[in-house]
């Protein structure tokens, strides 16, 4: 009979193929437990792909829904989330013992933010140690950008220290993109060539006890800036855009025999084609990196797309161009995305939906070893928590450990949206 292959060049059983458990009953079972599948390459045991786990509704907390869930961060029971509205603020949410969210505190800009709500649009947390990018803080030059370093402690939250790196230069733009991942901190120099800004990395090892040492830094002349930057434990990726051209790079993280950071290098670097709408669009997982563009064209049809690297030592070499299934003009396709263990998730907040009164959706796809992806699933949430002006998966990210993600519905300061955060478990896809 049809064995149901997911695709006519992707030899992976789809779901109702009649060789799925049905192979040799002796053999080793497959990663899900279940009976061998007849063929090569096993199907995915996906369940019901993606199940929400708690949802954040900002105004059963007394909060504004306007924008919020710009940017998320998450690691263990700790979540983030950046209200874009006035000059920025960040709000800290703890799980509790019956699996919902506790507000703990509103985090406020210390200092002048210049003509943006910038404080909070880069964001992190690894353990007790909290961090917030706010690219347009005004210290001595307009937009120089400082980073602060907050602290959990009982009782509260504590600023620890603020810093900026170039506090004379002007549209410095620091902290534009940024990382945390265990003990290591990534932060973005300039973010375009057109502000005459330098483009930069700046790479930190942030101790549990919230000890900071700057470790590396690199910095580029102003042709080039920062459109995102994504941490792995063993890498760091940097997406650089401007006017000297665009390119992909990755640089390898040195650890000493305890595992601590101590150093970076150059790896790889690939140099990419004109992209227009690199934003908050870059992931690495186990080798793969997935750099989108919300503002590509398909069929003439502005709907976005991502591409997919295959890193090796010493190589980034793309292998792959991931298009919704459906082009639609203005969805964003790639405004966001999260990349574990082969399972690749897309947000397309510009889509429409019916009977939801959410805008948008978030596409799973998995990844074979070849970096084929095979579409699992179109996903809305069945229950908004508000409905009208939410576009969901303007923003997501990935906890710490790779077991949870944190999806939002906030369209950011320019699409005037209501927000909020929906959180998943990701161990049942993987």
């Amino acid at each position: 009979s049809d064995p149901v292959f997911a695709e006519t060049t992707n030899y992976t059983l789809g779901t109702g193929s009649p060789a799925i458990n049905t192979g040799d009953p002796n053999a080793a079972k497959d990663a899900d437990s279940s009976r061998a599948d007849m063929g090569w390459d096993p199907a995915a045991a996906i369940g019901s792909v993606l199940n929400v786990t708690a949802a954040i509704n900002p105004l059963n907390y007394g909060l504004s829904a306007a924008e919020f869930g710009d940017r998320v961060a998450l690691d263990g029971d700790r979540l983030l989330v950046h209200q874009a509205t006035g000059q920025g603020l960040v709000h800290l949410f703890e799980r509790n013992g019956s699996g919902g969210y506790d507000k703990v505190s509103t985090l406020t800009p210390p200092h002048t933010v210049y003509d943006s709500p910038s404080f909070g649009q880069s964001l992190g947390v690894s353990g007790d140690n909290l961090f917030v990018g706010s690219h347009a803080t005004f210290r001595v030059g307009a937009h120089d950008g400082t980073a602060y370093r907050y602290r959990r402690e009982t009782g509260g939250v504590a600023l620890k220290e603020s810093w900026t790196e170039l506090p004379s230069q002007w549209a410095g733009y620091f902290t534009s993109r940024s990382k945390f991942l265990g003990d290591t901190l990534a932060a973005s120099q300039g973010r375009s060539s057109h502000w005459g800004s330098s483009g930069g990395l700046f790479m930190y090892r942030v101790d549990s006890d919230g000890t900071r040492t700057k470790v590396w830094s690199s910095l580029w002349d102003s042709s080039r800036g920062v459109s995102e930057v994504a941490l792995t434990h063993e890498n760091a990726y940097v997406a650089q855009q401007g006017d000297a051209g665009n390119q992909l790079i990755a640089y390898t993280l040195l650890r000493d025999g305890a595992g601590k950071l101590t150093g970076v290098t150059t790896n790889a670097q690939v140099g990419l084609s004109a992209f227009s709408g690199l934003w908050d669009c870059l992931a690495a997982d186990d080798g793969w990196v997935v750099l989108a563009d919300q503002k590509y064209t398909n069929s003439n049809v502005e709907s976005g797309a991502v591409h997919l690297f295959r890193h090796t030592d010493g190589n980034l070499t793309k292998v792959a161009t991931v298009i919704p299934p459906s082009p639609v003009a203005g969805a964003r396709f790639g405004s966001s995305v999260v990349l574990k263990d082969g399972i690749l998730l897309v947000g397309s907040p510009g889509e429409s939906n019916t009977n939801t009164g959410l805008n948008g959706c978030v596409y799973v796809y998995q990844i074979n070893t070849n970096g084929f992806a095979s579409l699992l699933a179109r996903h809305v949430p069945a229950n908004p928590v508000i409905g009208a002006g939410e576009k969901f998966g303007a923003n997501m990210c990935l906890s710490g450990d790779g077991n949870r993600v944190a999806i939002t519905s906030s369209g950011g300061p320019l699409q005037a949206a209501n927000g909020a955060v929906y959180l998943y478990s990701l161990e049942n896809i993987k």
